[in-house]
């Protein structure tokens, strides 16, 4: 989605950060950094700062910041400013991206009905604009539309002609939708080996939900030789996507039992599993109203034992955890936050230089 864009590696904030900041007052870098400030990716979130450089790029005659205001205001339920900052930059913009963008969530405001009449009809004029200037996004959503009837005649065929030229264009969502259509066969014919070869290519650009389908397939053996060691595979993949504790029941189901489970974890010898489960116990879940995670002590010891096999990220989570600690159940410790931030800026990890110079600066 848009927080996401504008020529810059996805996960890469810090250097999208400073490439803005060095562009100085052209626009569509305040644009782009207004969002960073937004959505605190890259550094500490600021929305009032992100609203300030939407309004930065207006104020020198740059339509397109009207799309960071229209995010704004739908934001804190003004859908009725939204639309009329959308329709700006689709009336008067030159950039085909916010163009596009800009009709994609006129599409969904309609769509959902969030705050004006729902108008499936509406919905679908566009979707099809914003498809018809090559936004995955818009194709996507036509997909969905015709798949479920919503403004539109229920039409399988169309709905995966749409969803498959969205995944043409690298849209994973519309790869995973395409394999769920094609394993259930509600509105196109089912194939389960279509289904297992859409569900992999979404799984392989790091789909969660196309992981986590392709876990059960291989758990059940539905459509492929059932596999408990893909099975687990992909399910670790999903937990190393995000910590979801039903995930991690399942894996310890394959592995009969949480003794097993965590014995299995730590024998891989492989950091990336060992994030994973530090992950799952540092978020927050809660069963039928009792609080399981997180658990500070089994994090701190799961991401010890992936910096202990010189993970960067682990020692900078670590130390986000002793700055942080009272959030995680454990107790703040800003000196032993700072060792390890230290640690792991030693090993040129830029996210954990950033938070001790930070620190430092206090």
């Amino acid at each position: 989605m848009v927080d996401d864009w504008y020529g810059y590696p996805k996960k890469d904030y810090q250097q999208a950060r400073a490439y803005y900041e060095q562009s100085g007052d052209n626009p569509y870098a305040q644009i782009a950094l207004g969002f960073l400030y937004y959505y605190g990716n890259g550094v500490d979130q600021d929305m009032e700062k992100g609203k300030e450089l939407f309004q930065s790029a207006v104020d020198q005659g740059v339509v397109e910041g009207y799309y960071g205001l229209a995010k704004v205001a739908e934001n804190v339920g003004d859908i009725e400013t939204a639309l009329e900052h959308y329709n700006k930059v689709v009336e008067d913009g030159t950039e085909q991206f916010y163009i596009a963008s800009a009709m994609v969530y006129l599409g969904y405001i309609y769509e959902t009905g969030d705050g004006v009449e729902q108008d499936g009809a509406k919905a679908v004029e566009w979707y099809t604009k914003a498809a018809d200037l090559g936004d995955s996004d818009a194709m996507n959503s036509l997909g969905y539309m015709y798949e479920t009837g919503n403004g539109v005649e229920q039409d399988g065929a169309k709905a995966a002609e749409w969803y498959t030229k969205a995944a043409d264009s690298g849209h994973t969502d519309a790869m995973n939708y395409l394999g769920y259509i094609y394993e259930h066969g509600d509105v196109v014919e089912q194939d389960v080996a279509k289904a297992v070869g859409w569900y992999t290519k979404a799984a392989d650009l790091g789909n969660t939900d196309a992981i986590n389908s392709l876990g059960y397939m291989y758990a059940e053996g539905y459509g492929v030789e059932q596999d408990n060691d893909k099975a687990l595979e992909w399910y670790v993949k999903s937990l190393s996507s995000f910590p979801d504790y039903e995930v991690y029941k399942i894996i310890v189901d394959i592995l009969h039992g949480e003794d097993a489970a965590e014995k299995w974890f730590e024998e891989s010898g492989d950091a990336e599993k060992m994030m994973a489960l530090a992950e799952l116990y540092r978020s927050h879940y809660s069963d039928n109203g009792e609080q399981v995670l997180p658990d500070f002590d089994k994090a701190i010891e799961w991401y010890t034992k992936a910096a202990d096999l010189g993970n960067s990220d682990a020692m900078k989570m670590i130390g986000n955890m002793y700055k942080l600690g009272s959030l995680y159940g454990g107790e703040d410790d800003l000196e032993k936050a700072i060792e390890w931030y230290q640690k792991a800026a030693d090993l040129g990890n830029s996210d954990a230089q950033s938070y001790l110079e930070r620190l430092q600066g206090q």
